[in-house]
């Protein structure tokens, strides 16, 4: 519903990424770990909240018991959020984060009985440092960019670019 507004800034990952673990004795729930990219800043404001991840979590602990332990892990979000811009009404703050939160859960939850089990042996992390170079930027480089900026202070934009 705004005019401003040209086309989406790009594709999105719809996708929401899943490893449940459970005990090899008694199939009991272990683990869950979500991974789905969405900016988790619905609250906004001066709040502190766990935002929809939150609400993810406490609802797959109220379906699979308090002892399971679920982490959800922010995608590669980018500019992804959480405003529809074709719908002129829409919830905010913690009733939109609610709803997410609601939703991503039952998807989560109506998936569970179609994941396939993978034989597992062993667990292992690894990690390795990666250093990249920091490019070199010249003083007529720093001044053109000030200058773009400048152009852009002048124009009627929206206060986030």
């Amino acid at each position: 519903m705004n005019p401003k507004i040209v086309r989406p800034a790009g594709p999105i990952d719809p996708d929401i990424s899943m490893l449940y673990a459970e005990s090899l004795e008694d199939s009991k729930p272990l683990a869950l770990l979500i991974n789905f990219a969405l900016h988790p800043a619905i609250i906004g404001g001066d709040h502190f909240s766990a935002d929809f991840p939150g609400v993810v979590c406490e609802a797959i602990a109220q379906v699979k018991g308090e002892e399971m332990i679920t982490v959800y892990s922010n995608g590669t979000s980018g500019n992804i959020n959480h405003i529809d811009v074709t719908r002129q009404h829409q919830l905010e703050g913690f009733e939109e984060s609610k709803r997410i939160g609601t939703i991503l859960a039952g998807k989560v939850l109506s998936a569970l009985p179609t994941l396939r089990a993978i034989a597992v042996d062993r667990i292992a992390a690894g990690r390795q440092i990666v250093e990249i170079p920091v490019p070199s930027i010249s003083e007529d480089e720093v001044t053109w960019a000030q200058g773009i900026f400048a152009q852009l202070e002048k124009q009627d934009l929206p206060p986030f670019r």
